[in-house]
This record gives C-alpha cells, sequence and structure tokens, in this order.
C-alpha cells in the first residue's frame, strides 16, 4: 500500500497512491462508511493503520479504481509532522564507511538525534546557518515505526515498522569535523531534516534488500546504492534501537546514506527512493535572527 500526506486548499489530510491518482481518506471513509483518521501518525496512534492495511488488500485496492480521486491542487507535505523521536546512524554503507575509515566499523553504530525543531517537508527551504561554511545534505531511506516497542527480536521487526518514507539529513560538516563529539551540535540546526510524503508499506517490496536509494544535487545523482549494501540493515536497526529506547507510532529511523553532498544557496537537494515519491527541497540562507 501507498499513501502521501498533503494539503488540499489548505486542509492537511492523507490518501491513497492508486494508478498515479490520490483517493483522499476522507473519500474512502465516506464510501465506505469508515472513521480512519486523516493525520497519518494519528491513524498510527489510534491503531488503525493495520485496518486500513488490511481493508486495502481484501477489497479497497479493487474499489480504488473506481473511487474519486482528488482533483483539487494538491501540495505535498511532511508524513510525520510530530514523532516523539527522529533517530539517526552515520556511516551505514560499507562503501562509505571503508572510504571515511579505511577499515570497517565498529560492531554498533554511531548515532545521534534530530530535534523537532529540524523537520521540515517537501519543496520547504533548507536554511544555511550562519555558524557553518560548509553543509551536506544525504538522502535516506527512513524508517517509520508502526506500533510501541520495546525489545523487538530482528525476525519480528516487520510488525512494528508501518513502512518508509525519504529523508534528507543535513549536517554542518565543519562543525563536526572540529571534533567528533561536535556531531550532535552539527545535525541539530533549524530544517536540518526533512522528511517526505510519500510512504510505503514492506509489502510493496519482493526483497527489501534490492531498495535503492539515492543523493541527487540540482538533478544529478552523486551518490546511489542499495540496502544489501547496509551493514545495519532495517530490521537489525529497530532491534538495536528499540532495545535502548521505547519507540512510539510515527517515530522515525534514518537508515544512513549512500553518500552526501556540499548545498549552496540556490541548489535543490533530492532524495530519491525506490517506490517512493521524490523528496526535494531547496537550499537558502537563514537569518540570525533574535525571537
Amino acid at each position: 500500500m501507498k499513501l502521501a500526506a498533503l494539503s488540499i486548499e489548505g486542509k492537511e489530510t492523507i490518501a491513497l497512491t492508486h494508478d498515479n491518482r490520490f483517493i483522499s481518506i476522507e473519500t474512502i471513509n465516506e464510501m465506505e462508511g469508515m472513521c480512519f483518521e486523516e493525520d497519518f501518525v494519528s491513524l498510527l496512534r489510534e491503531g488503525q493503520f493495520s485496518e486500513l492495511c488490511t481493508w486495502y488488500k481484501t477489497e479497497g485496492k479493487q474499489k480504488l479504481s473506481v473511487f474519486p480521486s482528488i482533483k483539487e491542487e494538491a501540495v505535498e507535505i511532511a508524513l510525520c509532522k510530530n514523532p516523539s523521536t527522529v533517530l539517526g546512524v552515520g556511516m551505514n554503507y560499507v562503501e562509505k564507511a571503508i572510504e571515511l575509515s579505511g577499515k570497517l566499523p565498529e560492531e554498533e553504530p554511531v548515532m545521534f538525534t534530530k530535534p523537532s525543531s529540524t523537520l521540515v517537508g517537501p519543496n520547504q527551504p533548507i536554511l544555511l546557518p550562519v555558524q557553518s561554511k560548509e553543509v551536506t545534505a544525504e538522502g535516506e531511506l527512513a524508517i517509520v515505526i508502526g506500533k510501541q516497542c520495546k525489545n523487538v527480536k530482528q525476525e519480528d521487526a516487520k510488525e512494528f515498522i508501518a513502512g518508509f518514507t525519504t529523508a534528507l539529513d543535513v549536517t554542518a560538516k565543519d562543525i563536526h569535523g572540529k571534533n567528533p563529539r561536535y556531531l550532535q551540535r552539527s545535525k541539530s540546526f533549524d530544517t536540518f531534516c526533512s522528511i517526505g510524503s510519500s510512504f510505503v508499506t514492506l509489502d510493496e517490496f519482493s526483497s527489501l534488500n534490492k531498495i535503492k536509494v539515492e543523493t541527487v544535487l540540482n538533478g544529478e545523482v552523486k551518490h546511489s546504492n542499495t540496502v544489501s549494501n547496509m551493514m545495519y540493515d532495517p530490521l537489525w536497526l529497530l532491534e538495536f534501537f528499540s532495545s535502548i529506547m521505547t519507540l512510539n507510532p510515527g517515530d522515525i529511523i534514518l537508515t544512513g546514506t549512500p553518500g552526501s553532498v556540499l548545498i549552496n544557496e540556490k541548489d535543490v537537494v533530492e532524495c530519491r527512493v525506490t517506490e517512493l515519491a521524490s523528496l526535494k527541497n531547496d537550499v537558502r540562507v537563514g537569518l540570525l535572527l533574535a525571537k
């Protein structure tokens, strides 16, 4: 199942995607006499997501062909606007890790968090902070947690993952370069994490290992790799993070990047992931304003 978070004439909603059309949850509720939440994170937190998936698999997929689609102009918005946490790992692709260190990394990943103030959505600007002269962006596959979980084993991980979306993780590279202990600060500036609108469930993939992730700058693919080359695959990452903390519906795990690009004012940076709509953000210079 695929869906997208949209704003239609100022109203935010989610819609299922079918044959290149958007069918809103509001329409599904009206046609089927249901009462699904129209906000994605609320859908997860209210426990309705599995019900929607079951409806889609058993009868909805066929019915969507005749349901009216969204006719008004739709604006993409971030799928998860208020997750309780956004977690990330660094150097998760084998080639990138060896390139940076000359050897395979530790048995467990580098981890960090992204504050809520870093979050933006599609087509919103990424703002370059005045404190940094060297900022990078990275296209990433993002895991969306479907159910509250703790101490999940890798073999059971799919039960707790709602699906995937796209993300751009942004870093003040020069600040991190001054001292490895500055990693969290370098990741925490406003607008330094873009979350995509598009979403896909795991059952849409014949193999998770074949998922391709790309970092694109001004329309040119700069880095490309597949999940098969991750050192810590998505299911393992859920086991790792849930062994540390309780994860809640709508939480996001950034799974690492095939490569980063330096970004400057007027650039357009993009994340492309198999089966998902592209995530794009313009780059602008931020203003140092007291508020």
